[in-house]
């Protein structure tokens, strides 16, 4: 080693050595002080001629107190996530990825993340004991920080196993990541380079000493660090080191680089959330100042303070702030534009700052003091160097107005911004002119975004040109140009009224570029148009999506919420079903925001929001909050009911219509008619009103902790209407609806059931429809049983049917065989054998018609004309069929067998035992819906035959008698048979009737 170098290593390592003994010398927190520290973490790619690519950032803020606890009386180091996000800020468009804000997908639990605990941060607050000999830190809220987190994450839909494998990654993971995170500020590295590979330098800039190391050569690890250490306050105020990547390969795009640093941002007293300004004007041209502010995570509504000035034209006000912010002191009022001006001053909570005006006319000179006043001035010095800050309070919010600004006012002014605010950058800290800059460039982009809403609007209605006809179109694509350049966080402060406008804006720019199609409404004269802005149009899903891929982090969020916020702001002028629709999507939204966000100030806000929507979905809801009449004397809306109809017309500007409500309570003395306004100075109020000698009864919110839009979801033109019993009516933005629906209630009632009458009537109604149903059950069993039995008689008619028939078959068989017999004894072989032949081919008809119930009157005289055959060959006797012409023998149907069994005891018992002249006669006639069967012999007759065969039954007979009477039963049809005896011989009559 060179005896150079090794001289300088000594020299170093002495006087770094001194630094580190030195005896009053630590690193530690001071007690009752606020930090505030942003960890960056930046990996990018570089060439060979410094050109960066392909860069991301990670940046971490912490918010860190040292304070005694009440609890116990120790000190403390408490720490905040106040910031928690990655970027890449080369990309062409806004990339970022806020762990306060994370994105808005119902279900994203259930996805895997490796930095799934980077949003859970900043829900909790992480509580150290300090070591002062060692600077160490020790966790001593553990098991709260563990028992918040299983809550957190059970909110957020987790499942018990994945609730108990993040907790467990928290406790052993990221809880010790976290703590080397917070020791690193306190406890930085004190290894020593290698003198010959880096140059070093150590400096001591009061009150500051500085720490640079630089390596000689390009190779691969840590190139280089510096550190800058604040003795007087023993904190760090930065902590840098740049590193090269040590992997081998090949750089397309040049090398890659690690730079992380810590950077201290701010250094205060912890104070109260207050901020006091105190001011005197010279020649004030009214005795009221009223200071505006932002108390809200969201929306773009304005906490306001009025004061009077004393007889020194002397004013203080104290409010209450919780974010550094810009707030806006009107002096004047705002119906009197004129005399109304409007002055910002940066504030953050525990400031106080002061000013003094000066001069005849506005714009005066302005004196400012107090804390912050290099970054009052320049505001004032910027807003008066360009005239185009005309602006107002109005219905609680800054409204520009009267501005005959072209466009090129403003985007000179924006150039401007950046070297305006570098002049004051040495007198003013880093982070403060960083927030104004951004203010003041949100509210140039916003100015414009009006101008060439403006000029599209011209140039599509043909009107008279903006700024002249050959300079529109090019004018027009310069502000698509200035517009589509900018991203939109580098113009975005959480708590900044000017950018929760340019998100707004820049949303409905973006909606306009990527809306092709549009659904065109009609709508009835009648009813208030739906503003056709971005935040009214289609659902709030739709739109919720969209702006998803326009906005990010908190803008996102906070317009998605003021998209809530304007669904139910306008319910009233909706169908009561489109209502509900509307009612189910906007909670389903904020319930959404409550599980995915993680900034809690701002999970409060959303809370309150829709507890207070689902309020006023209660048909009978009426708030409880406290008014104050002129008196002074605190009155509820309850207070109006027991006497007459109740008309509540709520409005944040006391000033328009108050006369024609005046009119409407003098007009309807039936009614209390009362006007409900909002402000902070009761004295102002109760002046103003007393002049005004109203009718109409007159209350004021005192709005220092809840607004009208807060309590009603409404602050301008909302009516309200309740019956004298404090029934809530409806609700309406037209005046005419609600003065009917109170006239209405004034009606005489119909009379209604009281609640035991109509539990009883129920009750009656369920008791006769159970009766009713029992009833129908036994009817149905009983009607069921009949039929049962009806089926079974039927059937067993059948069965006597087939049985008779049965019967019938042998009895006939036993006669013809009788016959066959009887020519064998008589000798008559050849007869015997004829009679043989023809006895089959009946016998096969017999069997056939047997299984029929029917058939037709063709086949049954086929039949009687064979047995016939057969009984003239046992002896001689004459027979004739007449059948009548208008008998269609084919489809008459007649039981089967009906004929043979009287035609048999004809021949057998009447024409057999007569010794001569044996006649037998059959005939068939048609007579109207019924066939008339006549069997006549002039036999021997009843008697004789009865005479003769004694042993003889007449079984056949019988049966066919036993066989008609069954028939008549089971078909419902008249079957009719006489037996008449004749002088000479009997004549058989059968009715039988035609089929249905």
């Amino acid at each position: 080693m060179k005896l150079s170098t090794v001289l300088f290593l000594v020299l170093y390592l002495s006087s770094f050595v001194s630094f580190s003994q030195e005896a009053d010398f630590k690193m530690f927190p001071s007690i009752g002080k606020e930090y505030v520290y942003e960890f960056s973490d930046l990996n990018y790619l570089q060439d060979n001629e410094g050109k960066k690519t392909e860069m991301l950032l990670k940046k971490q803020t912490l918010k860190l107190k040292y304070e005694k606890s009440s609890a116990d009386n120790q000190n403390y180091l408490s720490v905040e996530f106040i910031g928690n996000s990655v970027e890449e800020p080369l990309s062409d468009v806004t990339s970022l990825k806020d762990y306060r804000y994370p994105e808005l997908v119902d279900g994203f639990y259930d996805r895997r993340y490796p930095d799934f605990y980077e949003g859970l941060l900043c829900r909790i607050q992480f509580k150290y004991n300090f070591d002062f000999d060692s600077s160490k830190v020790t966790l001593v809220n553990r098991a709260g920080l563990l028992e918040e987190l299983y809550s957190i994450l059970k909110e957020q839909g987790f499942g018990q196993q994945q609730i108990t494998e993040r907790v467990d990654i928290i406790n052993k993971k990221v809880l010790k990541e976290v703590t080397t995170l917070v020791e690193s500020i306190y406890r930085i590295p004190d290894e020593m380079f290698d003198p010959e590979k880096f140059e070093t330098k150590l400096e001591y800039p009061k009150p500051t000493m500085i720490l640079s190391q630089k390596k000689w050569d390009k190779t691969p690890g840590l190139l280089s660090r510096e550190i800058i250490i604040d003795k007087e306050m023993n904190s760090l105020k930065k902590f840098r080191t740049v590193s090269f990547d040590t992997i081998p390969r090949a750089r397309r795009y040049g090398d890659k680089y690690f730079e992380k640093s810590i950077v201290l941002k701010s250094i205060r007293d912890i104070a109260p959330a207050r901020f006091i300004l105190s001011g005197k004007i010279e020649n004030p041209k009214t005795n009221t100042v009223t200071l505006a502010f932002l108390d809200r995570p969201f929306g773009n509504e304005l906490r306001q303070e009025m004061v009077f000035l004393d007889e020194n034209n002397s004013f203080q006000i104290d409010i209450s702030l919780k974010h550094p912010e810009m707030v806006f002191l009107e002096i004047g009022r705002f119906n009197y534009i004129d005399n109304s001006r409007v002055l910002a001053f940066y504030a953050e909570p525990g400031s106080e700052s002061t000013f003094s005006a000066s001069g005849e006319e506005f714009p005066w000179d302005i004196d400012y003091g107090g804390d912050f006043s290099s970054e009052n001035k320049m505001l004032n010095d910027f807003r008066q160097t360009f005239k185009i800050f005309n602006e107002r309070l109005s219905f609680n919010t800054l409204q520009s107005y009267n501005t005959k600004n072209s466009y090129k006012d403003f985007i000179a002014a924006l150039d401007q911004v950046d070297s305006f605010t570098e002049k004051y950058k040495s007198d003013t800290d880093t982070t403060i002119v960083q927030f104004i800059g951004r203010e003041l460039k949100a509210f140039l982009y916003n100015s414009i975004f009006r101008n060439l809403s403006q000029l599209r609007y011209y140039l599509r209605s043909d009107l008279t040109s903006m700024y002249g006809s050959d300079e529109d179109e090019t004018d027009l694509k310069k502000m698509e140009a200035i517009i589509e350049s900018v991203k939109f966080n580098d113009c975005y402060n959480d708590y900044g009224i000017y950018s929760r406008f340019f998100a707004g804006y820049y949303l409905m720019y973006y909606f306009g570029i990527a809306q092709k199609v549009k659904e065109l409404a009609i709508r009835d004269y009648k009813i208030a148009g739906v503003n056709l802005k971005f935040y009214y149009f289609s659902d709030i899903e739709m739109r919720t999506q969209l702006a998803r891929a326009i906005l990010a982090g908190h803008g996102f969020y906070s317009q998605v919420v003021q998209m809530c916020q304007g669904d139910l702001s306008r319910r009233e002028e909706m169908l009561y079903q489109d209502r509900s629709y509307i009612y189910k999507k906007v909670d389903e939204t904020l319930d959404l925001i409550l599980r995915t966000c993680n900034d809690t100030e701002f999970l409060e806000a959303v809370k309150q929001l829709r507890q207070n929507s689902l309020q006023w979905q209660n048909d009978n809801y009426c708030p409880e909050q406290k008014f104050f009449n002129q008196d002074g004397g605190a009155l509820y809306f309850k207070d109006f009911f027991g006497e007459k109809p109740t008309i509540f017309y709520i409005t944040s500007d006391r000033a328009i219509e108050r006369y024609y409500w005046d009119k409407v309570a003098e007009d309807n003395p039936d009614l209390n008619v009362v006007l409900v306004t909002e402000g902070n100075n009761f004295k102002e109020w109760a002046d103003y009103t007393k002049r005004a000698e109203p009718i109409a009864a007159q209350l004021l919110l005192i709005n220092n902790e809840q607004t009208l839009n807060d309590v009603f979801l409404q602050n301008s033109r909302y009516y309200i209407a309740y019956d004298r019993n404090g029934k809530l009516l409806g609700t309406s933005s037209q005046p005419d609806t609600i003065i009917g629906l109170a006239k209405e209630s004034l009606q005489p009632e119909k009379k209604q059931l009281n609640k035991s009458q109509l539990q009883f009537i129920v009750l009656l109604l369920v008791i006769t429809l159970i009766l009713l149903v029992l009833i129908l059950i036994v009817w149905k069993w009983r009607v069921r049983q009949r039929f049962r039995k009806e089926q079974q008689r039927t059937r067993l008619r059948e069965l006597e049917l087939t049985a008779i028939r049965s019967q019938m078959n042998p009895h006939f068989l036993f006669n013809s065989l009788n016959s066959v017999q009887n020519l064998v004894q008589q000798n008559k072989g050849r007869e015997a054998h004829l009679y043989l032949s023809d006895f089959a081919g009946l016998i096969r008809k017999v069997l056939n018609n047997s299984e029929k119930e029917e058939v037709s009157l063709a086949e049954e005289l086929e039949m009687i004309q064979q047995y016939l055959s057969l009984e003239k060959l046992r002896f001689e006797f004459d027979y004739s069929l007449l059948v009548d012409e208008q008998v269609d023998v084919h489809n008459t149907m007649v039981p089967s067998m009906i004929l043979q069994p009287f035609v048999e005891n004809a021949i057998i018992h009447g024409l057999q035992n007569k010794a001569n002249d044996r006649q037998l006669k059959i005939e068939f006639e048609q007579n109207g819906t019924e066939l008339k069967i006549s069997i006549e012999d002039n036999g021997i007759g009843r008697g004789a035959a009865r005479d003769i065969s004694k042993s003889k039954n007449g079984k056949g007979s019988k049966l066919v008698q036993e066989r008609m009477k069954i028939l008549q039963e089971k078909n419902r049809e008249k079957y009719d048979l006489k037996i008449i005896d004749l002088k000479e011989g009997t004549k058989v009559e059968i009715i039988i009737p035609d089929e249905k």
